[in-house]
C-alpha cells in the first residue's frame, strides 16, 4: 500500500465561493471544505513500540522483501516487540508469544461506547529488521496469529484524523473511476439517463418508489489501506465492521473522518463477524465453543446521529428493505451485487428456487429484474422471512409469483426430492441458487465444509430440471475455488447429473483485495448446467 495516498479528484470537493460566505458545501452527499475548519478530532496515535522482525535464514543481515510478502506480519516473523508503558514511562519487551503489551497511550483507544477492545493488548508499532531499517507503522496484536497489520511503509506517518480521511478520499475516487452513478451528483440531472449498479431506480407497482443514491462499499480492509476496516454506504447511512482488535483503537479517528467527508444520517458501527474470534486468547483450556462468547463480539453502536430499524436499499432496479443491525456483515451483501445480476439473467420465465434467501435478495431480483415466471425462497430465519416480505412490497410483487417459506434448508430440500421420488407431484426447479455462508472460517474448518457441501449440492442437484442451472457462492478463503467446484462435480454425479461450468465471478469493482495477500479473495460464484447422465 503507498504511504502517500493518491490525492481525491479536484471536483469530489467545491471550494467555497462568494455565495457561500465560507460554509461548508453538500456535494452529491460528500462536503466540502467550505474554508471552514473541522471540529473532528486530529489528535495523532502515536506509536509506542518497536516491532522487530527476524531474518529469515539464509539472507544474512538484512530482511529481504519483508514488505513484497504482504501487509501482514504473522507471529513466527517477529523476533520482539518493544512496548513503552506510558503509566510508568518504561519500556518493557515481549517475545512473539510472551510478555504482556502495556496499556496504549493513543488518544481516544477504547473510548468509543461499545468499544470490545482490550487497549493493554494492542499497540501502534514501528516495524524495523535487526539492522534498524524501517519498514513502517503497523498496530500490533501479540494474541493473533497476525501479530501487525501495516497501515503505511512511511515509518514516520501519523496516524491521525486527516489518515483516515485522506485513505477515505482515495477509496472514493476510486469508486468514481468505475462507476459513473457518482457523476450525477456533481453534474446534474442531464446525465442521469443511465440505470447503475451503485445508485439506481426502481418501480413496484403501486407502491413506486424511486431511489438514486449511493449504495456500496467504501472501504474494503487491506485493498483501500486500512486493514480490518469495512465501510458499507447506504445512502445518507453507513455501516462500519472493525474486523480486528487493532482497528477497535483506531474507531475514533475512522468515524469522525468519515463525518468529515460525508453528510450522513447515521454512522453504525458493528463488532460482530466471527473472524474476530481470532483476534482474541483462549481462555485456560477453552475451546472453541468458550471462544464463541469471548470479547470478540459486541452490539452495534450508533456513533453518530441515528439509525433506522431498517433502510432502503436499490440495487439492480430493484428494491430491498436492509436492517444494519442484524443482518450478516453490515447488513447487506454487496459483494453479491453481480452474482444476483446473472441469475436474474438466466431466470426470464423460469421456476426458480433461492435457498438461504437472505431476504430473498437473489430471488426478488430474479423475478423483478429477471422476469421469472415463479419464486420459492426458503430461510430457516424469521428476520430474512420479514425483510423479503418488505421487499415484495417495494417491488410489488405477489405471493403467487415469489413464495418465502420459513423452514430450514436440509429438511425442505429432502422433503421435496422425497416427493419427487414418490410421487412426482411437485415441479423441478429450472434454476436453483445457493447462496452459502462462510463454511470455513479457518483452514481446519475446510474437510468439513467440503463433506457438507457435497451432500447439499447432491441434494440439490437432483431437485434441478435437467438442462437447469445451479448457481453457488463460496464464501471461504480457505475452500480453493478449484477443490470447491471439483466438490461439486463429485457432488452433481453422485445425483446422476452432469455439471458444465456456463460462468463465474468474484466480487464487485468496490471489493478490491491487496494482490499480495497470501489466500484468494473471499467470494467466488459458480453458474452450473446439469443435464442428465
Amino acid at each position: 500500500m503507498s504511504s502517500s495516498p493518491r490525492s481525491p479528484p479536484t471536483d469530489l470537493t467545491r471550494k467555497p465561493s462568494s455565495a457561500t460566505d465560507g460554509r461548508t458545501e453538500r456535494v452529491g452527499g460528500v462536503k466540502g471544505d467550505g474554508g471552514k475548519k473541522s471540529s473532528a478530532p486530529r489528535g495523532a496515535l502515536e506509536p509506542r513500540g518497536v516491532l522487530v522482525l527476524k531474518t529469515p535464514a539464509g539472507t544474512g543481515n538484512a530482511v529481504t522483501g519483508a514488505r513484497a510478502c504482504g501487509p501482514w506480519i504473522f507471529s513466527n516473523q517477529v523476533l520482539s516487540c518493544s512496548l513503552r508503558d506510558p503509566a510508568e514511562k518504561a519500556s518493557q519487551t515481549c517475545g512473539s508469544s510472551q510478555g504482556s503489551a502495556a496499556p496504549s497511550s493513543a488518544p481516544g483507544a477504547g473510548d468509543e461506547p461499545g468499544s470490545s477492545a482490550s487497549t493493554t493488548e494492542t499497540a501502534l508499532v514501528r516495524v524495523q529488521d535487526e539492522r534498524g531499517v524501517s519498514y513502517g507503522v503497523a498496530y500490533y496484536n501479540r494474541h493473533a496469529l497476525i501479530s501487525a497489520r501495516f497501515l503505511s511503509e512511511d515509518a514516520d506517518e501519523l496516524i491521525d484524523h486527516n489518515f483516515f480521511l485522506s485513505r477515505f478520499r482515495t477509496a472514493l475516487q476510486s469508486r468514481m473511476s468505475f462507476s459513473r452513478s457518482f457523476s450525477w451528483s456533481m453534474h446534474g440531472h442531464s446525465q442521469r439517463d443511465t440505470v447503475d449498479v451503485c445508485r439506481s431506480e426502481f418501480h413496484g407497482g403501486d407502491k413506486a418508489t424511486e431511489v438514486r443514491d449511493m449504495f456500496f462499499r467504501l472501504v474494503n480492509g487491506e485493498g483501500d489501506g486500512l486493514p480490518g476496516l469495512v465501510v458499507d454506504l447506504y445512502g445518507e447511512y453507513a455501516c462500519i465492521q472493525s474486523l480486528t482488535r487493532g482497528m477497535d483503537s483506531l474507531m475514533p479517528l475512522a468515524t469522525a473522518a468519515l463525518r468529515s467527508l460525508l453528510s450522513l444520517g447515521g454512522i453504525l458501527v458493528r463488532r460482530d463477524r466471527p473472524d474476530r474470534a481470532l483476534e482474541f486468547p483462549h481462555a485456560e483450556g477453552a475451546g472453541d465453543t468458550d471462544r464463541s462468547f469471548a470479547a470478540w463480539r459486541s452490539e452495534p453502536v450508533v456513533a453518530e446521529g441515528v439509525i433506522p430499524s431498517h433502510v432502503v436499499l436499490a440495487e439492480n432496479g430493484c428494491a430491498f428493505a436492509v436492517d444494519l443491525r442484524a443482518q450478516p456483515e453490515t447488513g447487506w451483501r454487496f459483494d453479491r451485487r453481480e452474482f444476483r445480476r446473472q441469475v436474474a439473467l438466466l431466470s426470464a420465465g423460469k421456476r426458480v428456487l433461492d435457498l438461504s434467501g437472505h431476504s430473498a435478495a437473489c430471488g426478488i431480483t430474479c423475478v423483478h429484474l429477471g422476469k421469472a415466471d415463479r419464486c420459492v425462497v426458503v430461510d430457516n430465519n424469521e428476520q430474512s422471512a420479514m425483510l423479503a416480505l418488505k421487499g415484495m412490497n417495494l417491488n410489488g410483487i405477489t405471493s403467487a409469483r415469489l413464495e418465502v417459506q420459513q423452514e430450514d434448508v436440509d429438511t425442505w430440500l429432502k422433503n421435496y426430492a422425497s416427493r419427487l421420488v414418490s410421487d412426482g407431484d411437485p415441479c423441478y426447479f429450472d434454476v436453483v441458487i445457493l447462496d452459502l455462508p462462510n463454511l470455513a472460517w479457518r483452514k481446519s474448518d475446510v474437510p468439513g465444509a467440503r463433506a457438507s457441501l457435497r451432500q447439499l449440492v447432491e441434494t440439490v442437484a437432483r431437485v434441478t430440471a435437467p438442462g437447469g442451472y445451479l448457481a453457488i457462492t463460496n464464501s471461504s478463503r480457505h475452500y480453493s475455488q478449484g477443490t470447491f467446484l471439483a466438490d461439486a462435480s463429485v457432488a452433481c454425479a453422485s445425483a446422476g447429473r452432469d455439471a458444465v461450468l456456463c460462468a463465474e465471478g468474484g466480487a464487485g469493482f468496490d471489493f478490491p483485495v491487496d494482490v499480495r495477500l497470501p489466500r484468494s479473495p473471499e467470494l467466488q460464484w459458480t453458474i452450473l448446467e446439469l443435464s442428465e447422465r
